[in-house]
């Protein structure tokens, strides 16, 4: 395996993927098999226009200095290499659609990319934040600029506001699957958290129902033993905007399925754009609900 030196050499070039496109037939050689089973890897979607391994190298090339230190910059273009690393084993084909899916790529991703940072040298806190990046930089994706009324209740699409923005950033806080919470029940616990109201869905069955007790759930987030392994910052956020931004500009220009216009590249980054313009605002509402939280429920 190279150094970690060359590597972050490679990957902070002009022309990453001219450096790159000349060793791609010694990729194993260089950062082992979880590389270079990136290389010419169809992705078979509507949304990508190149195999794995060039969509990961034109991202990493689409992160830009500018606005960034260089610590910043470097640590965006190493998670912008890693961020696709572990779609080949997830990928499934859909064959009602001709499509092929990677539920679950992104948190594949960072466990994979963890082997490989690790033999490279990085840290474990590097690593930890490495891994953020690139478990998360699909945690935007289903957000809309706007919603028809109709889709206002949606328990999983969402409409970029400061509220709804908060409620990813608590979700990425606290580990509610391990207070034995499930996935509806989470999704009722935030806007309940965010709204200090009873969520209310429309679900598929309609038939959906919230009973959990939040005093019970802010008692164990007050506790402090359900926090995440990594609680992000405000900066994670800004620099996570930055690679999803990068990601979507690696990908079609206009994405078109059954001969219906579905997303274009221009519009995934104005959504990205509306999220990164409320971070600040949604990363303080949820230290102000974490405090509340705290104040009241704290045995100290």
């Amino acid at each position: 395996m190279i150094s970690k030196l060359e590597f972050e050499n490679l990957i902070t070039r002009n022309d990453v993927v001219e450096a790159f496109n000349a060793s791609m037939d010694s990729m194993e050689q260089m950062l082992g098999f979880e590389a270079q089973r990136m290389v010419g890897f169809s992705q078979q979607n509507c949304h990508h226009c190149y195999d794995l391994f060039m969509h990961t190298l034109k991202t990493v090339e689409g992160i830009n200095p500018q606005d960034l230190t260089q610590e910043q910059f470097l640590l965006l273009r190493v998670a912008a290499f890693f961020h696709d690393i572990g779609k080949p084993e997830v990928a499934r084909f859909n064959e009602k659609t001709k499509q092929q899916v990677f539920y679950g790529h992104s948190v594949k991703s960072a466990e994979v990319s963890e082997r490989v940072l690790t033999e490279l040298g990085y840290s474990p806190e590097q690593i930890q934040q490495l891994q953020f990046l690139i478990a998360h930089h699909d945690d935007f994706i289903s957000y809309k600029a706007s919603l028809a009324p109709y889709m206002q209740n949606h328990m999983f699409i969402r409409e970029v506001t400061p509220s709804t923005v908060a409620e990813k950033i608590l979700e990425n806080k606290y580990d509610f699957a391990k207070m034995g919470y499930s996935e509806e029940e989470i999704k009722g616990i935030l806007v309940n958290l965010v709204y200090n109201k009873t969520p209310f869905f429309k679900t598929k069955d309609n038939n959906y129902s919230f009973n959990v007790d939040m005093q019970q759930v802010k008692q164990k987030m007050a506790s402090g033993q359900f926090l995440k392994d990594y609680v992000p910052s405000l900066e994670d956020y800004q620099l996570l905007l930055k690679l999803c931004k990068a990601d979507a500009g690696a990908q079609q220009e206009i994405v078109v399925q059954d001969g219906k216009v579905m997303d274009s590249k221009k519009d995934k980054i104005f959504r990205l754009g509306k999220v990164e313009d409320v971070l600040a605002q949604s990363y303080d509402l949820v230290e102000s609900i974490s405090k509340n939280c705290t104040s009241q429920y704290s045995k100290n």
